[in-house]
């Protein structure tokens, strides 16, 4: 299992990783450092410990509200598809052809 290392406000720490994961969870590791450097600016009284407990606060929420936004996306194409099936459904059979195909490309 190879190995990176990576710094994240001014400590090494070396992980190991799957292969194919190295390039994704330097990235990732890089947007943790640059946030716990941000937050360690805002906090300078904050220890390690609280400004990782943060970067992790803070990151968990961005996730969690990228979820509820691909779930509302997910929810929008869902309707979509259900008015181009009702319209396919009481079109003419060009017209029927063309929301059949707009509904399998969405």
């Amino acid at each position: 299992m190879p190995l990176i290392n990576i710094s994240i406000n001014g400590r090494n720490y070396e992980l190991a990783c799957s292969d194919g994961q190295k390039s994704r969870l330097l990235a990732r590791a890089k947007e943790v450092g640059d946030r716990a450097i941000q937050l360690s600016k805002e906090n300078p009284n904050a220890d390690e410990g609280q400004v990782l407990a943060m970067v992790s606060v803070l990151m968990a929420d961005d996730l969690n509200i990228a979820k509820k936004e691909g779930e509302e996306i997910k929810r929008r194409l869902d309707d979509a598809r259900n008015a181009l099936a009702n319209a396919a459904a009481n079109s003419s059979d060009g017209e029927n052809k063309a929301a059949a195909y707009i509904a399998d490309v969405l």
